[in-house]
C-alpha cells in the first residue's frame, strides 16, 4: 500500500510525457552486452517524473541511482549466468539501424518481477495515468 501510495504523490502534477525512440546500444557495452537496448532521447517531463519517483520511494527504502540517468528501453537481456560471447559485427549492425518513433507515455506503473528459471517474469501491481 506504500508504495502506491508513493506513486500516486509521484505522479501528481505531472503530464504524459512525449518521448523519441531513436538509437540502440548495449550496457555495458557493445563488445560485451548484457543488456540491448532502444534509446529515449532526453525530456524534462520524464526527468523530473523520475526525481518525484526517487524522492517518494527513498523513505521507503529505495535509495536514489547512484549512475547517471539514461533513459531507454530494454530490448534484451542476457541471463544472470550467461559466459560473454564475442558479438562480432553487433556495433555495426547497432550503428546502421536508423529507426525513430515518437510515442505519448500517459501512465506510470508499479512493476514486480520475479525471476525464473525460464527469465524474469513481470507483473504491473498498481498504475498511476499522467495527466
Amino acid at each position: 500500500m506504500e508504495l502506491r501510495a508513493a506513486l500516486g504523490r509521484a505522479a501528481a502534477g505531472s503530464h504524459a510525457v512525449s518521448l523519441v525512440v531513436r538509437g540502440f546500444g548495449a550496457f555495458p557495452a557493445l563488445d560485451r552486452p548484457r543488456v540491448i537496448w532502444a534509446g529515449l532521447e532526453p525530456d524534462a517531463g520524464l526527468e523530473s517524473l523520475r526525481d518525484s519517483v526517487e524522492r517518494e520511494f527513498a523513505p521507503l527504502g529505495f535509495p536514489p541511482e547512484e549512475r547517471p540517468f539514461r533513459p531507454h528501453l530494454t530490448l534484451g537481456r542476457a541471463a544472470r549466468d550467461a559466459r560473454p560471447q564475442p558479438c562480432d559485427g553487433l556495433e555495426r549492425t547497432m550503428t546502421e539501424l536508423h529507426y525513430q518513433q515518437t510515442t505519448l507515455v500517459g501512465a506510470v506503473d508499479l512493476m514486480q518481477s520475479v525471476l525464473q528459471s525460464a527469465g524474469a517474469v513481470y507483473r504491473i501491481r498498481h498504475s498511476e495515468r499522467l495527466s
